[in-house]
C-alpha cells in the first residue's frame, strides 16, 4: 500500500511465486513421506529388536533352526547351516523395503491415474482417492510378497521335512535316520532335543528329556567337548525350556549374555530417540505442506 493506492504485482510474477510454493509444497510432502516411511521402519525395528540384538551375539531365546554337528555327517542329512541373525536382517530389510514400496508407490499410482479423465473425477472424493490408495498398496504389497516368496530358498522347507512328526519323536526321518546310525547318544539328544524344540508348538515335555541326558553328558562323558556341539544353541535350549542355563559350559556364555543385555537397552534408547524425531520431523514437514496448499490455494482464488 502507497499514499497512491495499493500495489498491483504483475500476474507473470504472481504466477512465478505459485510455482515456487508449489515446488516447495511438494518437496515438503516428499520429505513428510520419507520421515513417515522411516517412523515406520523404527517401529518395526523396535518390534524385533530383541532377536536383532541377542542374534548379532549367536543367542535367542528358542530354537529358530537346526545345528548338526560334523559328527553326524555320516547320515547323509547334512545342509548347509542357516545363518538366522541373517536371515532376520533380510526379512526386516524386505519388511522396511515393501512398506516404503508400498506406501509411496501407492501415491505415486494415484497420482498418475488422476491424470486419467474418469479417475479425475471420482477421485475428486476423498473416501474414493483412500480407496484407491489402499487398493494400490495392496497390490504392491502383495507382489512384493510373492518375489520375496518366490527367491527364497528350500532349507526351510528341507529343515521341515527331516524334523516333522504328528504324534512321537520316533515318526521323525531324522529320529529313524540317526536310531540306525553309529551316532554317539549325546549327539543324538542335541540333535533330537533341537527337534523337539523345533515343533509347532514346541514339545517341550521330549526336548526336556534330551536335556537331562545332555547335562548328564557333560559332567560324566569325558568326550563331551569333541563332539561339536554348539554352545550357544544349548543355551538356546536351556532357556527355552528352563528359562535359565543349566550347565556349566552355557554359564559360562553369562558375560556375553549381559554384554547383549546392555547393548538390547542402549539399541533401544536409540530407537526411541530417533522414532521421536522421525515424528516430530514428520508432523512438521506435513503441517508445513498444508500451510503451503492452503496458501496457494487463497492466492489462486484471489486470482480468479
Amino acid at each position: 500500500m502507497t499514499q497512491f493506492g495499493p500495489v498491483i504485482m504483475p500476474t507473470n510474477e504472481i504466477q512465478d511465486g505459485i510455482k515456487i510454493l508449489k515446488k516447495r509444497q511438494r518437496r515438503l510432502t516428499w520429505w513428510s513421506f520419507i520421515t513417515v516411511s522411516l517412523l515406520i521402519a523404527t517401529l518395526i525395528t523396535g518390534f524385533v529388536q530383541h532377536d536383532l540384538v541377542y542374534g548379532f551375539f549367536g543367542l535367542h531365546q528358542d530354537v529358530k533352526h537346526l545345528h548338526l554337528p560334523m559328527s553326524v555327517e555320516h547320515i547323509g542329512f547334512m545342509n548347509p547351516e542357516q545363518d538366522y541373525f541373517m536371515d532376520l536382517l533380510i526379512w526386516l530389510a524386505w519388511l522396511i523395503f515393501k512398506v516404503c514400496v508400498s506406501f509411496v508407490g501407492a501415491f505415486l499410482i494415484v497420482h498418475i491415474l488422476k491424470k486419467i479423465r474418469f479417475f479425475y473425477v471420482r477421485f475428486q472424493s476423498f473416501v474414493l482417492k483412500f480407496v484407491g490408495w489402499l487398493i494400490a498398496f495392496m497390490v504392491l504389497w502383495s507382489g512384493l510378497t510373492y518375489v520375496q516368496y518366490d527367491l527364497k530358498d528350500n532349507d526351510a522347507e528341507f529343515t521341515q521335512i527331516l524334523t516333522s512328526y504328528s504324534n512321537q519323536i520316533q515318526d521323525s526321518q531324522i529320529y529313524q535316520a540317526l536310531d540306525e546310525s553309529q551316532t554317539p547318544k549325546t549327539v543324538q539328544a542335541y540333535v533330537l532335543a533341537q527337534t523337539a524344540l523345533l515343533q509347532k508348538p514346541a514339545d517341550v515335555a521330549t526336548a526336556q528329556v534330551y536335556l537331562q541326558q545332555l547335562k548328564h553328558a557333560e559332567q560324566q562323558d569325558p568326550q563331551f567337548q569333541q563332539y561339536g556341539l554348539d554352545v550357544q544353541q544349548l543355551w538356546t535350549m536351556q532357556q527355552q525350556v528352563y528359562n535359565q542355563a543349566v550347565t556349566a559350559s552355557t554359564k559360562a556364555l553369562a558375560p556375553k549374555v549381559q554384554h547383549a543385555q546392555q547393548r538390547q537397552a542402549q539399541f533401544a534408547i536409540v530407537l526411541i530417540i530417533s522414532g521421536g524425531v522421525w515424528l516430530m520431523l514428520s508432523t512438521v514437514f506435513w503441517l508445513t505442506a498444508k500451510y503451503f496448499k492452503r496458501r496457494i490455494q487463497a492466492i489462486e482464488q484471489r486470482l480468479m
